[in-house]
């Protein structure tokens, strides 16, 4: 993290935003891209939750993101008619700076409910992530309050910028991979041997497919032939972690030799010899 009277940049998204000097006045352009990697991250962050809650289904939840969501929605409107870009003035107002700070502020109390009802639901939450949102809201409270008539300094822009940047390493931790990102690692490589070929067989391919699935599981079958009954294996894939997941095989009917990967990890050299086994990999 970096503060005034360092030289840096972070990267916010596509957004590049430059620390300022101590005794700077702050660039307008510079500003402009914290506003607008802000609230590209508002809509990040927003989505992310609204889907997770479209998944998990518990209809408490929508009062606490309803109301995050409406105290958002003023700041939004203000974005959208151009009230946050600084064009025609310099400095930037003090306004602009305690607004944006509220919005990230809220975006990490979201943060904090999200990965509070992912822990709720099963998932394993890093302290680490924890520790990250408890150092955000401590820096959201120690921003200065501020009189009419002030002027931005770059301390203040530069915590800003801090609080944006720690609301992003925050989401991109708790952002839930998606089916494609844990499924599609796994692939089988088939010895068949009545028309001697051997061959690869791939995720999200017809000769894959998803049984059923649930807020963090899936059921998912592999065909090594053309008779397309897709129990070469039949594999059951859970989160037990935003990062990991336990693969298990739970049936096999095949009369060919397959091996299971995950990406380049070999798990099982003869699926047949290892119905019931499970193993956990990282999600890349």
């Amino acid at each position: 993290m970096s503060n005034g009277g360092e030289q840096g940049t972070v990267t916010i998204g596509e957004y590049e935003i430059r620390y300022h000097e101590n005794g700077d006045v702050i660039d307008p352009d510079n500003y402009n891209k914290l506003a607008d990697a802000i609230f590209w991250l508002k809509n990040e962050i927003t989505t992310m939750a609204w889907n997770y809650l479209q998944l998990s289904f518990k209809p408490e939840r929508y009062t606490t993101y309803e109301g995050i969501i409406s105290y958002l929605s003023t700041y939004q409107k203000k974005y959208d008619e151009g009230l946050y870009h600084a064009v025609f003035y310099a400095p930037v107002y003090p306004y602009h700076h305690i607004d944006l700070k509220d919005v990230v502020a809220s975006l990490i109390a979201l943060e904090w409910h999200l990965a509070d009802w992912m822990a709720k639901d099963g998932l394993t939450i890093s302290d680490e992530v924890y520790s990250e949102i408890s150092s955000a809201v401590e820096l959201a409270r120690s921003y200065p309050s501020f009189r009419k008539g002030d002027v931005v300094e770059a301390e203040h822009f530069n915590m800003v910028v801090n609080l944006a940047q720690e609301a992003y390493n925050i989401y991109k931790k708790i952002r839930l991979p998606s089916e494609q990102e844990v499924l599609g690692p796994l692939k089988t490589y088939v010895w068949n041997v009545w028309d001697n070929v051997e061959y690869w067989r791939y995720a999200f391919t017809e000769y894959f497919k998803i049984y059923e699935k649930g807020l963090f599981w899936w059921k998912v079958g592999f065909e090594d032939w053309e008779d397309f009954d897709y129990n070469e294996p039949v594999l059951l894939v859970g989160l037990i972690s935003l990062r990991q997941a336990k693969i298990t095989i739970i049936e096999v009917e095949a009369i060919f030799r397959s091996a299971l990967y995950y990406g380049d990890q070999l798990l099982s050299s003869d699926i047949r010899q290892d119905v019931g086994r499970s193993w956990i990999v990282e999600i890349p």
